[in-house]
């Protein structure tokens, strides 16, 4: 009968997500954060997902757009099945992956569980699509920027930079326009930008300290 009463508390559910996060445990297991379409962030457990014959372990991979069936149980989600929508080449470029890990890591960090928010879902799925295609570093500023407007923080910017981001806020993804900037404009926005995130955050950023690695081993 206990068994029976676990059953009927489980909900299949199904909706298109964006891989967040994954953190490994046991000896195939991953636990994998989600932005979805329906049901903002959630978080499940892929077992065996790691095994060469799972058939979900390539959908289970940052930055991957899957479709998602998953349980609704308790304590824990658990992933059903997945299948990749869009791959995209983000891992195999070291700098794609440091500046994009930075919009994934302040969406992951920063969004409620089961807050629904499309237009977050949105714009991660935009940004995927440019950080395939434009320059990378441009690209997490608008992108990480955007997410914080979405988010509802009321950000003051220094006056020397309002100008700059609110070209990087208003940014349409669908122009091809290039920036002009001042010289050390980028550097200095990136500056007040990633170490107002990390006060919000009240925490470092992990991907900040991977893209400095980076950069140091290529300086």
């Amino acid at each position: 009968m206990k068994e029976l009463a676990i059953d009927l508390m489980e909900k299949f559910c199904k909706t298109e997500a964006v891989v967040l996060a994954t953190t490994d445990f046991g000896d195939a297991n991953r636990v994998v954060s989600f932005y979805t379409k329906e049901f903002g962030k959630i978080e499940a457990n892929a077992y065996n997902c790691r095994r060469a014959k799972s058939p979900i372990s390539g959908a289970m991979q940052m930055f991957n757009h899957i479709s998602l069936e998953f349980i609704k149980s308790s304590p824990v989600y658990r992933v059903h099945e997945a299948d990749i929508i869009d791959f995209y080449n983000i891992s195999e470029n070291l700098s794609k992956l440091a500046y994009a890990s930075i919009l994934f890591e302040l969406v992951n960090k920063m969004s409620p569980i089961g807050q629904v928010d499309n237009s977050v879902y949105t714009l991660l799925l935009k940004a995927l699509k440019a950080f395939d295609k434009r320059n990378p570093r441009i690209v997490a500023l608008i992108s990480s920027c955007q997410f914080i407007q979405l988010s509802g923080f009321a950000i003051e910017y220094p006056q020397s930079l309002e100008k700059l981001f609110e070209l990087l806020i208003n940014f349409d993804w669908k122009d091809s326009a290039k920036f002009s900037l001042k010289s050390g404009e980028l550097e200095a926005a990136e500056k007040f930008f990633y170490n107002y995130a990390q006060s919000v955050l009240e925490s470092p950023l992990n991907s900040l300290k991977f893209l400095n690695m980076i950069q140091s081993s290529v300086a």
